[in-house]
């Protein structure tokens, strides 16, 4: 063969490969690639949508846990206020502390209540009649934050839910609840404080490695699943002006990107206090 002719078979072999290469892509690499790229593509949605599927059965189930347990505290606090018994001792005017004292502890319920309930990590009932010392149970409104709590329930027989910590006990925050007494305004004015307790809530809620936490509107954190963070404010995207709130979404959370779901709670008879 001569030079020329060699030459030309040459670049005509060249052209020849590309061409294989060009049908090759296109029958062969081309559908696997696409292929390749779906199943990469719809196991990333699949596994979205399984991760957002178990946070939301999580998070219904922890709502779940947390309405009945409000539940509770809203039907305890129905046999509390509405008690005949313990309403005369509260609006009886005592000579003396010593009588004051002896009415107060023959009032048994609040003892059976702690014993029956592990969900009630304290209760107190405050009052305005002076008459009444500091009991184990009954005391009088003596500090800012009691009177406070007598501002936010002023209208006999309100309610209303917060995230407290108290400074004697120096332990993480409780979710509280405030409720008035259904005392006309002629006699003295009374309110109950329920506390709930945060292991009773790990207890229920914490059996999976998912995070969690709770909180009552713009009130710190009275419950996670990061012990750290009880006390610590909400930093989750919640729309507070929504009065049920839910969402799902990727968020950034503590310096972590995560998955998240979101809502919001409104216990009970409450007008306010969203969880």
């Amino acid at each position: 063969m001569k030079p020329k002719h060699r030459h030309l078979h040459f670049i005509s072999s060249l052209k020849i490969q590309k061409q294989l290469y060009l049908v090759f892509m296109l029958a062969v690499a081309a559908p696997i690639l696409a292929l390749g790229s779906f199943i990469t593509y719809q196991s990333v949605r699949l596994f979205y949508e399984r991760a957002y599927e178990q946070l939301e059965s999580d998070n219904l189930r922890a709502r779940s846990i947390l309405f009945d347990t409000t539940l509770t505290f809203y039907n305890i606090s129905e046999d509390i206020v509405r008690s005949p018994e313990l309403k005369l001792i509260l609006q009886e005017v005592y000579l003396t502390p010593r009588e004051a004292l002896e009415a107060c502890q023959k009032y048994s319920a609040f003892e059976k209540i702690l014993e029956n309930n592990t969900a009630v990590s304290s209760l107190e009932v405050y009052t305005a009649n002076t008459t009444i010392g500091q009991t184990r149970f009954i005391k009088r409104s003596d500090s800012e934050k009691i009177l406070s709590w007598f501002s936010a329930v002023s209208v006999p027989n309100s309610l209303y839910w917060e995230s407290y910590e108290s400074d004697e006990k120096k332990q993480s925050p409780e979710l509280t609840l405030i409720r008035s007494f259904p005392f006309s305004s002629s006699e003295y004015p009374a309110i109950l404080i329920i506390r709930m307790d945060n292991n009773y809530l790990k207890n229920r809620i914490q059996n999976n490695r998912l995070f969690t936490s709770l909180s009552v509107e713009k009130d710190p954190i009275f419950f996670s699943t990061t012990r750290a963070l009880q006390g610590t404010y909400e930093t989750a995207p919640i729309d507070y002006s929504k009065k049920y709130f839910q969402g799902q979404e990727r968020i950034s959370y503590n310096g972590r990107n995560a998955l998240s779901y979101i809502s919001t709670l409104i216990p009970t008879k409450a007008k306010s206090g969203c969880i």
